[in-house]
């Protein structure tokens, strides 16, 4: 007997290590203690400027980022000119806060650039998870987790659909916890000699 599975319609969340930006991160944590924050819920407080990858400042920071989305857009084969910034922009968050879960509308990836060496673990749900309803039998493969926990250390990028709910838990540690996040759009044509074919600026 053969057995032949199928794994359907996956949700894949793409981890990049060590970006070549720097050594470590103080000189990028100084940059980032200049900004204006805005205080926010919970205990996160978001960067006023929502625009990060086009100020100079972080102009070195986004070519290492750029990288990998040129390989994230090469790895996956998507038909499209490249893959582009749209948003961005630091969440600071202190001992015991918390970013309540969430999606990121209005835009195609996301990706969290972590900064801070505290605990940073992001946790992302099952897309499934709000569904599942009926009869429940617990199971060890990979059919039962809910939810992944990203575990990712200072200088590390994770890059997920942006539909992907997600959110951090009150954690225990001294100092702030600080990364980048970013919206993500193709940019120029995209699905080209289709029906689908569209320009994005």
């Amino acid at each position: 007997m053969n057995r032949k599975v199928a794994e359907l319609f996956p949700t894949i969340v793409v981890g990049y290590d060590s970006l070549p930006y720097q050594i470590d991160n103080s000189e990028l944590i100084e940059t980032v203690n200049k900004l204006v924050f805005d205080e926010g819920m919970f205990g996160v407080s978001q960067t006023a400027d929502h625009h990060l990858y086009k100020r100079e400042e972080f102009k070195t920071l986004f070519k290492s980022i750029q990288i990998c989305l040129d390989d994230y857009k090469k790895v996956f084969d998507y038909d499209c000119d490249s893959l582009r910034p749209c948003l961005s922009w630091i969440n600071k968050s202190t001992k015991f806060s918390e970013h309540r879960i969430h999606s990121h509308p209005n835009s195609f990836l996301s990706a969290i650039y972590y900064i801070s060496t505290n605990p940073t673990s992001t946790y992302f749900e099952s897309p499934d998870a709000n569904i599942f309803n009926g009869i429940v039998v617990n199971s060890k493969s990979k059919f039962n987790p809910n939810v992944w926990s990203s575990e990712c250390k200072s200088g590390d990028l994770i890059i997920f659909p942006s539909t992907l709910n997600h959110w951090t838990q009150p954690e225990n540690f001294d100092g702030e916890r600080l990364t980048l996040s970013l919206n993500i759009m193709p940019a120029g044509v995209v699905n080209q000699n289709s029906l689908l074919e569209f320009k994005y600026i």
